[in-house]
């Protein structure tokens, strides 16, 4: 099997050059910048400063693409092989949600390019101009002034970040720093603990979202719950706005319920200026967090509550609040930062779904290490074979039985333990699915 080398990124060594270097690689002058014959030259040579746009896709492609690529085959095949129209019920449902997924990320994405700064200021002919960015070209000069250009790129990065959040989306922002491979040589230890490493001057790259989102049977179940007199209150460590999204997409934040910030939005006012009692829904940051005193105050005024970026403590501090006023809590928890307002409720849920997706790995690494170990390899001679494996050159690798493997052979056999990984993964699934549909009941009794 012939493997394509990917091709070298070329190396940019811009940031290494003095200041004169750099004006004389780009022919240009740090007072006078380019002129207009040099910029017309060089957008005919670059073309405008825009970045470019991928080939429109059809939406019948996309869908045809969920439907056959990737890993929906394999579903296909089962579908064909085993339980034909159950599967293709539940394989349609996964394409069409993906699909869905896939084009409220793209709207989303849309929105955030459009919030782009459109003006500049650049020095040519010795005079300073505001231009369009699209039309800056290699060489130019550019004026950054304090207190004008850089926040205009914070609130674009906060506006990304909280049009994210309404979404209900986790962002998380990457960055990256160019270390000497001398002082951090391949396989050293970061001890992200310790940081044993420099944190600081880094190099801001982007944001990504993720998105968890809420099982089908929350919201009305949320609704049961509060007709039956129960009042729901929801802790998480995301961010308020992140919170707040969440909350509304599981009725948490009813329909038509508005926070103090809603409500000033609404408006077109300051959040100060809006009576705290025209508004039924608050969204609490565990900064802003006070006493006893003001908490009971919060769980008498408000009848949705929402606390973020909450620590352990404090949402034991809740829960003791809540028993205060003379309820009966019950608190649900899903992880080890959930363990004190656990042992401080009256009532205790603690859930645990992490273990299904460690079982499902656990199932499929067996299968994975059965198949290998059916062609001659035991798990303990796989230590330190990665390197030898992969290799191409190598064309005797000699399994646990002394019998010698050719770089093909070798490839077959990873596709052949990939594919027993996820066919087992997948037949975990299905069986979890069946499980949680019809609990106690047999697939006869409950019906799919």
């Amino acid at each position: 099997m012939d493997l394509k080398v990917p091709e070298q990124t070329a190396e940019i060594d811009d940031h290494r050059l003095n200041l004169a270097d750099l004006y004389q690689r780009y022919n240009t002058d740090r007072d006078t910048g380019l002129t207009d014959a040099q910029v017309k030259e060089l957008l005919i040579r670059d073309g405008p400063n825009i970045l470019s746009q991928p080939k429109p896709i059809s939406k019948s492609v996309k869908l045809y693409r969920h439907l056959f690529g990737g890993f929906s085959l394999v579903f296909w095949i089962c579908v064909i092989l085993w339980l034909g129209i159950m599967l293709i019920i539940e394989e349609l449902a996964i394409v069409f949600f993906s699909y869905y997924q896939e084009s409220k990320s793209s709207s989303t994405m849309a929105s955030i390019t459009k919030m782009a700064s459109q003006q500049i200021l650049v020095i040519r002919n010795g005079e300073k101009n505001q231009i369009n960015i699209e039309d800056l070209v290699v060489g130019d000069i550019i004026e950054v002034k304090s207190g004008d250009s850089i926040p205009d790129w914070r609130n674009q990065f906060n506006n990304a970040y909280l049009e994210l959040g309404k979404l209900g989306e986790r962002a998380l922002g990457f960055c990256e720093l160019q270390l000497s491979s001398s002082e951090y040589p391949y396989g050293y230890s970061f001890n992200i603990n310790e940081y044993n490493f420099p944190v600081n001057n880094l190099r801001f790259l982007g944001l990504m979202a993720m998105i968890n989102p809420p099982k089908v049977a929350v919201p009305n179940t949320i609704m049961n719950c509060r007709s039956a007199g129960i009042k729901v209150i929801m802790f998480t460590g995301d961010h308020p706005c992140t919170a707040k999204g969440t909350a509304r997409a599981t009725n948490i934040i009813s329909e038509g319920s508005e926070t103090i910030e809603d409500i000033a939005e609404r408006l077109g006012t300051s959040p100060e200026s809006v009576n705290p009692n025209d508004a039924k829904a608050c969204v609490i940051h565990g900064n802003d967090l006070g006493g006893p005193a003001e908490i009971d105050e919060l769980l008498r005024d408000y009848t949705e509550i929402v606390f973020a970026r909450t620590y352990p403590k404090q949402k034991a501090i809740i829960v003791e609040a809540c028993q205060r006023q003379g309820a009966i809590v019950t608190m649900i928890g899903n992880s080890i930062s959930d363990s004190p307002a656990l042992q401080q409720a009256d009532v205790r849920i603690a859930m645990a779904y992490g273990l299904i997706g460690l079982l499902q790995a656990a199932a499929g690494f067996l299968a994975y290490f059965l198949a290998i170990t059916e062609n001659g390899f035991l798990p303990s001679h796989l230590f330190d074979l990665r390197k030898l494996s992969e290799s191409e050159d190598v064309n005797n690798l000699r399994n646990s039985y002394d019998q010698e493997w050719t770089d093909e052979q070798r490839k077959q056999l990873n596709l052949t333990c990939y594919t027993a990984f996820f066919m087992t993964v997948s037949i975990c699934q299905l069986a979890t699915l069946i499980v949680f549909k019809t609990r106690r009941n047999s697939i006869m009794q409950q019906g799919m």
